[in-house]
C-alpha cells in the first residue's frame, strides 16, 4: 500500500507543480478518495500541505 501512496503523490506533485488544477481535483485524478485523505497523506510525506507546498514552489521561482 506505501509504494501505491508514494506513487499517487509523485503524479499529484507533477500535477500541482505543472497545472493549475484545484487540489480537489489533483486529489480526485490521483485516486484519492477525499481532499481531506489526499491532504493528509501528502503532509505525512513531505512535511506540509499540497496548498503550502504549490505556495512555496511559486515563491521559489519568484514568481
Amino acid at each position: 500500500m506505501a509504494q501505491l501512496y508514494a506513487a499517487r503523490l509523485e503524479i499529484a506533485t507533477d500535477l500541482l507543480r505543472q497545472t493549475g488544477l484545484p487540489i480537489s481535483a489533483v486529489a480526485e485524478k490521483c485516486g484519492f478518495v477525499s481532499i481531506f485523505h489526499f491532504s493528509r497523506k501528502f503532509k505525512q510525506a513531505y512535511g506540509e500541505s499540497p496548498a503550502a507546498w504549490r505556495r512555496g514552489l511559486w515563491h521559489a521561482t519568484g514568481t
